[in-house]
């Protein structure tokens, strides 16, 4: 009997493999997954893919191309031996991250923007590093997300160090999942702030960031230093950052302003008490910022993002034997520290190098990779810009007004607090009256009652970056390494930024950064609905709505906004420039510029 040539190819179609889809979403079984070293040589790399390793099993998965992917990993260990004591059986991979990293299970689920659109790309690179418990041990495991050219996307436990796993036993996922999904990336969120009097957003910005003292006294009592990073420790004073920083004008400075023009700025507090220079008394030095990305950016952390700081560095700063001006500063300045609280060194700093002259670079144990450059130095104004892609590269691209410096590390930053529904990190809700006391910011040292997750216990909201702080590190050295420095302007972007954008905003400018239009000081808001798109975010209009705005701020105490004025009479010393108290003089100036309009 012979086969028509349609029936051929029937069988044929019903013999060969199933054909893949491309695919929206992509669910890999991390089934198997092992954590064990051999007695020689290297732990094994533990790679699954959507294709050899789908859920439900059969059909190979591919995902489609797109401009940005979210991810969700989870996987129930079985563990053996001496670990086992430390990671019970039944434990998940992201007890075995927060074991080392605590906290830091979080980046098993984000959201990622993939800025070309196009495959093969990485989505996740997250390197974990830190000490096992109880056995003492350093250990790293770097977790990452692949997808090739055809779509095939890519689990990765890769790169694995835990000196001694041969004889501790080992883990193995005895179920588990990776779920990748193509994501419509939020629209960029953009905050600029030019420092006039106070910390009101720019007007114009698209994104809806506020800046606060890091130990204003609304916040509670401040967490302790080294030892006991997170037990209050009531000796801590507040309110010295703004009493070691000010508001003022590069005029009453006797410094020339950005691009020659006169401007508003505000001089930083070095990381540090001056009177009292105590590990516990430096932990509140310096400014927080909230980042309020939430709910349009969903996740509770993001690793892609840009800051950019118009920046004037004293000689009294630069120099340590001001005014003889022969011996430079080693440690000048550190524009950013990524903790949510100042509970650690500062990652960003100027350093002056024995050896190279002038650098900048990523963290205090990776001198040996800072960058040179002689774009800084005393006395001059510079645009300092850094554009972070920890999440696809874990590194970042430095410039210097506009002109590319190099590549460093990077990091990722909290953004664990939805305005319209504020909780902690393991999901109690805040109370509404001390998110009314903390002026809708989350308070850097506030923590949960623990009762949700015992085992966690007290948790912090997690949802803060910090300028100008740092602690230092409790084997490494002390901190306070960053002096008090002129800013002008300060731009927070929740997205890439690239070479040629960062190019185009040139050097530093008394009109701004990204938004340079007019301000206009009664603009405070959009709307007048808590919570609303918009609320708390100037659109170039004085209505209603910002009285409104304004009423509700001053009512509830919130000094970042409300307060205004020392003064309220015009001419007088204070007229216009905050005093960190709130009355009736910031009502009836408020009342002023708004009767003025834009």
């Amino acid at each position: 009997m012979t086969l028509s040539r349609c029936s051929a190819a029937l069988v044929l179609a019903l013999l060969a493999p199933a054909a893949s889809a491309q695919l929206a979403q992509v669910t890999i079984d991390l089934t198997g997954v092992q954590i064990q070293k051999p007695l020689f040589g290297p732990i094994s790399d533990q790679v699954r893919t959507s294709v050899a390793h789908p859920i439900p099993a059969g059909t190979a998965q591919r995902l489609n191309a797109a401009g940005g992917f979210s991810f969700d990993l989870d996987a129930t260990l079985n563990t053996t031996g001496l670990l086992a004591t430390i990671i019970p059986s039944g434990s998940t991979i992201g007890d075995i991250i927060d074991l080392l990293a605590p906290g830091n299970s979080r980046l098993l689920a984000g959201h990622v923007r993939n800025p070309s659109g196009s495959r093969p790309t990485p989505i996740m690179l997250n390197p974990f590093e830190g000490v096992l418990p109880v056995l003492e041990l350093d250990a790293y495991i770097m977790v990452r997300l692949d997808q090739d050219a055809d779509g095939t996307t890519r689990f990765g436990l890769v790169d694995m160090e835990i000196p001694g796993l041969t004889i501790l036993g080992s883990a193995t996922a005895t179920s588990g999942r990776a779920i990748v999904s193509t994501w419509t990336p939020s629209a960029p969120q953009a905050t600029e702030f030019h420092f006039e009097g106070g910390f009101a957003p720019a007007a114009g910005s698209t994104g809806a960031a506020a800046i606060r003292y890091l130990d204003d006294a609304a916040f509670g009592t401040i967490l302790g230093g080294h030892g006991s990073m997170t037990t209050p420790s009531p000796s801590t004073p507040t309110g010295i950052t703004q009493a070691q920083s000010q508001f003022t004008t590069t005029t009453a400075l006797g410094i020339p302003g950005p691009g020659g023009e006169a401007d508003e700025v505000y001089v930083t507090s070095p990381a540090r008490n001056n009177a009292s220079n105590t590990n516990p008394n430096r932990r509140g030095i310096g400014l927080a910022v909230y980042p309020r990305l939430k709910p349009a950016y969903p996740s509770g952390w993001f690793g892609q993002w840009s800051m950019v700081w118009d920046l004037y560095i004293p000689e009294s700063s630069w120099y340590a034997d001001f005014p003889a001006n022969t011996t430079a500063r080693e440690w000048v300045v550190a524009p950013l520290n990524t903790t949510q609280n100042n509970n650690g060194s500062a990652d960003l700093f100027i350093r002056n190098d024995p050896a190279l002259g002038t650098t900048i670079g990523w963290g205090i144990t990776r001198i040996g990779e800072y960058l040179q450059t002689n774009l800084i130095a005393p006395g001059r104004w510079m645009r300092l810009a850094i554009v972070g892609n920890y999440a696809q590269t874990n590194q970042s691209r430095i410039f210097i007004d506009g002109t590319l410096i190099g590549t460093v590390r990077g990091d990722w930053i909290y953004n664990g607090v939805d305005p319209s529904a504020p909780a902690f990190g393991d999901g109690e809700a805040v109370p509404p009256g001390s998110w009314s006391a903390w002026g809708q910011f989350p308070s850097p040292w506030a923590l949960s009652s623990g009762t949700i997750n015992p085992e966690a216990g007290p948790t912090p909201l997690g949802s803060l970056f910090c300028l100008f702080a740092d602690l230092g590190d409790e084997d490494i050295g002390d901190g306070g390494h960053s002096e008090s420095v002129v800013l002008a302007n300060y731009l927070f972007v929740d997205d890439l930024l690239s070479d040629a954008q960062v190019a185009a905003l040139g050097g530093a400018n008394a009109a701004g950064i990204m938004f340079t239009s007019t301000p206009c000081p009664p603009d405070l808001t959009t709307g007048a609905i808590p919570g609303q798109p918009g609320y708390g975010t100037p659109n170039g209009v004085v209505n209603n709505d910002d009285f409104f705005y304004y009423l509700a701020q001053f009512a509830a105490g919130n000094v970042a906004i409300a307060d205004l004025t020392t003064g309220a009479i015009p001419g007088s010393p204070g007229y216009g420039v905050p005093n960190g108290i709130l009355n009736n003089d910031d009502f009836f100036y408020y009342l002023t510029i708004f009767a003025a309009g834009c």
